[in-house]
């Protein structure tokens, strides 16, 4: 829960912010609208493995839903023991249960994947919160869609996408010109996190007022579906 307070007030602070001016942090770095980072498994992930040459290898035959990763981004498998897998792609952790399984199997081959794929939007849409999503990646457009739609306060040329892994990856997108092909090329993979700005805050700007409470009655606005969330997957 730090981390994720951490982002959403990083996001209100980017809000308040000039749009050409990115928030100064270490653990974020900004990159490329339509630059897709490929997901690395995570502790809590739950990822499928396949084996088609030794099907008893197969997690899944013990746990139809597949297998949860480790809070120490460990798992255990037939044979090899323990393996640590979080911090690798899907490919990365696959070929790495190969070359494990050398040692016992001839010519083995795996697939990885991560079946509980999920990303959250935040702000100014119709539905915010957790969208869960069946490929590897995402149009962003699919995904406002999903929730409804932009509400009447959302700032549509400064939406706000955060990727997680060694760093938080940000990028700013304009959505103005919903025709533009350079949209269509915007993407978004597991666990990313899209925050719509609100023009709220430049009203806030221009009259003043209780700055105070209007940043908290923000941050719990936009906490509330990530803190269900939370409760219902525990």
């Amino acid at each position: 829960m730090k981390n994720i307070i951490f982002i959403l007030i990083s996001l209100l602070l980017i809000s308040c912010s000039n749009k050409h001016t990115l928030f100064q942090s270490k653990n974020i770095v900004s990159i490329k609208p339509n630059k897709v980072l490929k997901y690395k498994i995570m502790p809590n992930d739950r990822i499928s493995i396949t084996s088609y040459e030794y099907p008893k290898l197969t997690p899944n035959k013990i746990n139809r839903d597949g297998l949860v990763v480790n809070r120490d981004g460990s798992i255990s498998l037939p044979l090899i023991g323990i393996v640590k897998i979080a911090g690798l792609t899907e490919y990365e952790g696959a070929r790495l249960l190969e070359k494990k399984y050398k040692k016992y199997l001839k010519k083995p081959s795996f697939n990885i994947e991560v079946t509980d794929r999920k990303v959250y939007i935040l702000g100014e849409v119709e539905k915010a919160g957790e969208i869960k999503i069946n490929r590897e990646e995402v149009s962003i457009m699919e995904v406002i869609a999903t929730a409804k739609g932009f509400t009447d306060y959302a700032i549509r040329d400064d939406v706000i996408i955060l990727s997680q892994g060694d760093n938080i990856s940000m990028r700013r997108v304009d959505l103005t010109n919903f025709t533009s092909l350079a949209n269509s090329n915007i993407y978004l993979s597991n666990r990313d996190i899209v925050y719509v700005p609100s023009t709220k805050w430049k009203e806030f700007k221009i009259k003043g007022g209780d700055g105070i409470n209007f940043i908290f009655n923000t941050l719990a606005n936009v906490v509330s579906p990530i803190a269900t969330i939370q409760n219902i997957t525990k």
